[in-house]
């Protein structure tokens, strides 16, 4: 599985909103980082590849 980095997330979230609206910037760069290095664990999260999708879904919702 390929994982990017903060980086990458910002990137495209400055690009989704540039179609879409909403604020810019990251309030808690802490947060974010925290919930990709979270994603590659899969003693956490399990090998299962839905329950890491479903995983990912919740930690960048929340």
């Amino acid at each position: 599985m390929r994982y990017f980095e903060a980086e990458t997330a910002i990137l495209l979230h400055h690009l989704a909103i540039k179609f879409s609206g909403g604020l810019k910037g990251v309030p808690n760069i802490g947060y974010l980082e925290s919930a990709l290095q979270q994603i590659k664990n899969d003693d956490i999260i399990g090998i299962n590849f839905q329950s890491k999708h479903t995983e990912e879904k919740y930690d960048f919702n929340y």
